[in-house]
């Protein structure tokens, strides 16, 4: 073999791990994948992988992992807000 021949080994990125991510456009926070082609299958495409943010269909690119937990975003999100009438 040449000297300067290289072999690339490539990891199959097919199931990995669902994250949580925050939209870089429209802040708001979702689970899932953002959708990456395997190296090892190229034809492979999982439907539930997202190509944009849910809410804003904004580009992928946009959205960066979260530091929350799902658990801590849902917490938030379904807090109970005070109205007019609560006493503080």
């Amino acid at each position: 073999m040449p000297s300067d021949y290289k072999y690339d080994v490539h990891k199959c990125i097919c199931d990995r791990p669902q994250k949580v991510f925050e939209c870089g456009h429209c802040h708001h926070y979702f689970r899932g994948r953002i959708r990456l082609q395997c190296k090892v299958h190229p034809n492979d495409v999982f439907l539930m992988d997202f190509q944009s943010c849910p809410y804003c269909f904004g580009a992928t690119k946009l959205a960066k992992e979260s530091q929350l937990t799902w658990s801590q975003i849902r917490r938030m999100e379904d807090a109970k807000l005070p109205n007019d009438s609560d006493d503080f």
